[in-house]
């Protein structure tokens, strides 16, 4: 057996999932970012959701060279049979996914040196089963953005969060702490037990992230290894009137989640882990009327959203 067979076998097949729509600019970019990590066992699984641009056939162009396909252990570049949206195209990417770890990115964003190495070497050593990190929002040219849009960013929310909260995961009743979809790096076993992301447009990743510290305590590394692009057609922009009636479901769903079973994650936001200060805080955090209507619906058995 060769060295580097031998190595492969010692680090852990991590699977990057790009769900792809509408960024023919962006993605080689994105992909080559991916292309760039030092961590050299990878597998890298893109799914178009019909772009109507040219998305798909340059991340085709793109992982079809045969020097960037060397670099990794398995390459999917796929369309999706039509239109599913988010959660979708992101559910049916990880479950073509192999690997032992799953890495997200959108496919307008990008990856900074060594990030995947990073978020691995930080879950072994803490035992976490999820972890994200600090991001920097950037422009069409790949330069620091300002403006509005990214004044109204929480990027210093999971920092704030670790400094001044219980624990990590208090943060998340509160903003997602780990801004995108595309910072999230996780266990596969995780996304199993979840059961993946829900039918929402705006809030899917809040809600995969909130079901997530029910079974683990998320590490947050406070280093830039994520670049989030801000251009004309960010979905947030037209999916943000939609985020009052996501927050409703998202919350409430978590809070009948921990009604219903005991958090695995003993850090976990419950008023069993944190008897004394769960009330204060749901209440500082301004979720306190989700958690009573979250027991209400629980105690008469009527269901709100469930997958």
């Amino acid at each position: 057996m060769s060295e580097r067979s031998e190595d492969l076998m010692k680090r852990p097949l991590i699977s990057v999932v790009v769900p792809a729509y509408g960024h023919e600019e962006f993605i080689e970019r994105c992909l080559r970012s991916i292309w760039e990590q030092d961590y050299d066992n990878i597998e890298v699984i893109v799914l178009d959701d019909r772009s109507k641009d040219r998305t798909f056939h340059v991340a085709k162009r793109f992982l079809g060279n045969e020097e960037v396909r060397s670099k990794f252990r398995r390459v999917v570049c796929e369309r999706n049979h039509k239109n599913v949206g988010a959660h979708e195209t992101l559910n049916r990417g990880i479950a073509m996914a192999t690997g032992e770890y799953v890495s997200l990115i959108n496919s307008d964003d990008t990856y900074y040196p060594g990030r995947l190495s990073r978020l691995l070497e930080e879950l072994r050593r803490t035992g976490s089963r999820l972890a994200f990190s600090a991001v920097r929002c950037i422009d069409d040219e790949d330069h620091v953005a300002y403006g509005l849009d990214a004044d109204s960013i929480p990027i210093s929310a999971a920092r704030r969060a670790r400094d001044n909260l219980p624990s990590q995961s208090f943060g998340f009743l509160r903003y997602q702490q780990a801004i995108s979809t595309g910072n999230l790096f996780f266990e596969r076993t995780l996304f199993e037990e979840i059961g993946g992301f829900i039918p929402l447009k705006y809030c899917h990743d809040w809600d995969f992230t909130l079901q997530a510290v029910v079974r683990t305590e998320p590490v947050y590394v406070d280093e830039v290894l994520y670049g989030y692009r801000l251009h004309g057609r960010n979905s947030f922009r037209a999916l943000s009137d939609q985020a009052a009636i996501e927050t409703e479901v998202v919350l409430t769903r978590y809070f009948k989640t921990i009604l219903l079973m005991r958090a695995p994650n003993r850090l976990a936001p419950t008023p069993y882990n944190w008897p004394e200060v769960f009330s204060t805080f749901t209440r500082v955090l301004g979720v306190r009327h989700f958690w009573h209507s979250a027991s209400h619906q629980t105690s008469v058995g009527s269901r709100v959203y469930e997958r």
